[in-house]
């Protein structure tokens, strides 16, 4: 988020859980879900979007194991979930069967919205303003990693076959 924030005013936040349907069989190396984080920042990139994410691979007593994704996004372009979430179910579906039902789930915030804006206080701000977009900033922040620890949780983790990854993420720029 640091890296997002520094780079853009305004980081939009969504988080994913994403899970394969019933019976599927996997490659077992993060290799689908690789392959939708790798299409939809191919798809952003096109549309002049930038993104960041992180995605955690869990499992603990069901067959498959399923992700839970934060995607970071330049917030003056995205402001919104529903789209990022029908753009990810759309490649899901082509990757793990078409006539499936939606294994993509948008997670929304216990106040029932899909995402988080992060805002950075304007260069024009000064005094009380600024107290004011700083608080915002530090609110808003506050609640994003809230809302994103449960990706930290342990007891879902090490799980993995020998050689997979248990999280991974897009390569962030200095």
């Amino acid at each position: 988020m640091q890296s997002m924030l520094a780079r853009y005013c305004r980081t939009y936040v969504v988080r994913l859980d994403i899970r394969f349907p019933q019976g599927y069989v996997t490659m077992h190396a993060n290799e689908e879900c690789s392959e939708l984080m790798r299409l939809l920042k191919e798809y952003y990139t096109y549309h002049k979007i930038i993104t960041q994410y992180v995605a955690v691979r869990e499992q603990k007593t069901s067959e498959n194991h399923h992700y839970h994704v934060v995607i970071l996004f330049d917030g003056s372009k995205i402001e919104n979930g529903w789209g990022v979430w029908k753009k990810a179910d759309g490649i899901w579906q082509r990757r793990v069967g078409s006539d499936v039902e939606s294994c993509v789930h948008l997670c929304r915030r216990f106040d029932g919205s899909n995402g988080i804006m992060i805002v950075r206080p304007t260069t024009k701000a000064v005094g009380l303003d600024l107290q004011n977009q700083l608080a915002e900033l530090n609110t808003a922040y506050s609640e994003a990693m809230t809302w994103l620890d449960y990706l930290a949780k342990t007891a879902t983790k090490g799980h993995a076959p020998p050689k997979t990854k248990e999280w991974f993420s897009s390569h962030l720029w200095s």
